[in-house]
């Protein structure tokens, strides 16, 4: 019943990346990175913008950030896989034809599981080279080299995902890129979450900091996507549905996104799954009093985010979804009787941080609606009961 999205909102975003792109062809390359929270459409954007770029005639690499894995340069392994033009060649195929262009260095210095192990350890066997292993500095301009290699027979197109989840090599890897394909035909492009790689209480993240040095050296440009507003996400709703949709659908779709296109997908198509739409005189409209609950996805996406909060900070937030959707600090102070001046400390550093609140007008908000759901929902019935005597005995913690 439901089309594929539209990339909706983004016409601007899409435009400068587009410019950049024409300066890659005259042999200028770049490096562009498009920031923003979970769903905001980082990954949409640059496949809509990597889908011109081939029709233009450039080859698109794509590698991915992994969780947990810290494999030094795998993203850039992945990426170098789409070197082979032959679809029909196995996956081992594929990794032995990009490492062996790459030179023994990048096969001797990637330790990777499964498969990929394998066909590396046989590249190495082959290709290690009369000096043995080579050096990081040797594995860094190898691949520098191959990159100068393939992108003079074709503009290149390379894209790494989720970087805040980067090992510290791919890290270097890309800080190294970027110095370096300002007169190359390469234009380089990665995506990542905001709200990972600001978190302070782990300290300065290895991404950010290598980031902050290529903004000083000015190597670097940047994209921060922000949500989208009730026009765009009227156009991803009638363009999903395929005909005009009820003003009062479109309201409700914004209101429960915040402007998120993957919370407003995701809270369409829950109600299309419950059958809560119905078509009235060639108009989609919702049945039902208009209350929906929060899609699995959405819920995910959030507690990941509040995951990462302190216990204080939690707290919080959970006494602020009792209040509503729009707080006062000060009524939280009384409630938690906690020093006010330290309370927006902890504010500041959700907002700043995690993107969970904003500050609004003298007051503070939830950055979703949904946020203040998911915060309300994780206090348990007897904590709501307790009433304000319940809030003053959760300040002995701060």
């Amino acid at each position: 019943m439901l089309s594929e999205p539209p990339l909706a909102g983004r016409e601007p975003e899409l435009g400068l990346l587009e410019k950049s792109l024409q300066n890659v062809f005259s042999g200028a390359g770049c490096l562009f990175l498009i920031s923003g929270e979970a769903g905001i459409g980082k990954t949409r954007l640059a496949k809509e913008f990597e889908g011109k770029a081939e029709a233009r005639g450039c080859k698109v690499l794509v590698g991915h950030c992994i969780p947990s894995t810290q494999i030094p340069y795998l993203a850039f392994l992945e990426a170098l896989e789409g070197l082979s033009d032959n679809d029909n060649l196995s996956h081992v195929s594929r990794i032995k034809n990009a490492a062996k262009r790459a030179a023994p260095d990048i096969a001797g210095a990637i330790p990777v599981v499964g498969t990929t192990a394998r066909a590396l350890a046989s590249l190495l066997k082959g290709y290690q080279g009369e000096e043995g292993k080579g050096s990081k500095e040797n594995l860094l301009l190898g691949t520098l080299e191959l990159l100068k290699t393939e992108s003079s027979k074709r503009p290149l197109v390379i894209r790494i995902d989720d970087l805040q989840w980067a090992d510290s090599a791919s890290i270097g890897m890309l800080h190294l890129l970027a110095r370096n394909v300002h007169d190359l035909p390469i234009f380089l492009l990665g995506t990542y979450r905001t709200e990972e790689v600001l978190d302070q209480e782990k300290g300065v993240h290895p991404f950010l900091d290598s980031l902050q040095i290529m903004r000083r050296e000015q190597i670097v440009e940047e994209l921060n996507l922000r949500p989208l507003i009730e026009k765009d996400v009227q156009q991803v709703v009638s363009c999903m549905l395929e005909k005009p949709v009820d003003k009062a659908l479109i309201e409700l779709v914004f209101k429960e996104s915040g402007g998120s296109p993957l919370f407003a997908i995701e809270t369409l198509r829950m109600l299309v799954s419950e059958g809560r739409l119905v078509e009235r005189s060639g108009t989609w409209t919702m049945t039902g009093d208009g209350g929906i609950h929060i899609p699995r996805t959405v819920q995910e996406v959030i507690s990941r985010r509040m995951d990462k909060l302190s216990k204080d900070q939690r707290k919080i937030l959970e006494c602020a979804s009792v209040i509503g959707e729009r707080f006062d600090p000060s009524v939280i102070a009384e409630s938690l009787v906690i020093d006010e001046l330290h309370l927006l400390d902890e504010l500041d550093s959700v907002s700043k941080n995690f993107q969970l609140v904003a500050y609004d007008e003298g007051s503070y908000k939830f950055a979703h609606a949904r946020i203040k759901d998911v915060s309300y929902d994780g206090i348990s019935k007897p904590r709501r009961a307790g009433g304000s005597n319940f809030w003053q005995n959760e300040s002995a913690s701060f």
